[in-house]
């Protein structure tokens, strides 16, 4: 391999993670220029275990949603900010995401290790076909093992530490559950010895 240097490496000497990645892309481009070895293909296996690892504990979200999730964080309104910043900050340890990507949905919170969605609905969620779409949605959610738990913003705006709370009790009892559905069952016992003596 060359000993040539990157040339976008000053460029990205502020953020070390942004000039390994400027300078490995610049590595791979010179080794395929010049003849030199590829990459490994078990590395290729490596990461995608990994991405296969990641899938199973988190509820992926479609592009779409993505791009939603990443508009609508911006955009959070007074309640939904009031209550991420209780939840961040909670006792338990449990860590939360705010407008997390599901399927073809966008969570308003989200917590992970307990499987639990939180929505804050404003005042347009009681109008129109909002319900039966809240319904759809909250069936859907069901069916991927996630419970739902709704309040509205003026419950959350009036009553935050109320709210924090009954989530955090949901979160933590639903946490244990799953942990403890997790672990293998003990060993049986051995088996009492036969009575009297084999003889």
């Amino acid at each position: 391999m060359s000993s040539r240097s990157c040339p976008k490496r000053s460029a990205c000497a502020r953020r070390r993670w942004r000039r390994r990645r400027c300078c490995t892309r610049w590595r791979r481009r010179l080794s395929r220029r010049e003849g030199g070895v590829k990459s490994s293909p078990a590395r290729g296996r490596c990461r995608r275990r990994r991405r296969r690892g990641r899938q199973t504990m988190r509820l992926e979200g479609s592009n779409q949603s993505r791009r939603n999730a990443k508009h609508l964080r911006e955009e959070m309104t007074s309640p939904e900010i009031a209550l991420w910043l209780a939840l961040r900050r909670n006792e338990a340890g449990l860590r939360f995401r705010k407008q997390h990507p599901a399927g073809p949905y966008v969570l308003d919170f989200y917590c992970a290790p307990a499987a639990l969605a939180i929505e804050v609905d404003g005042e347009a969620h009681a109008r129109g076909d909002r319900p039966e779409r809240d319904a759809t949605r909250d069936a859907w959610l069901k069916a991927q093992g996630v419970r739902v738990l709704r309040y509205t913003a003026m419950d959350v705006r009036n009553h935050t530490e109320g709210v924090v709370r009954q989530i955090l009790a949901v979160a933590i009892d639903r946490r244990a559950k799953r942990q403890a559905a997790r672990r293998p069952p003990p060993p049986s016992p051995p088996a009492p010895p036969p009575l009297g003596g084999g003889g």
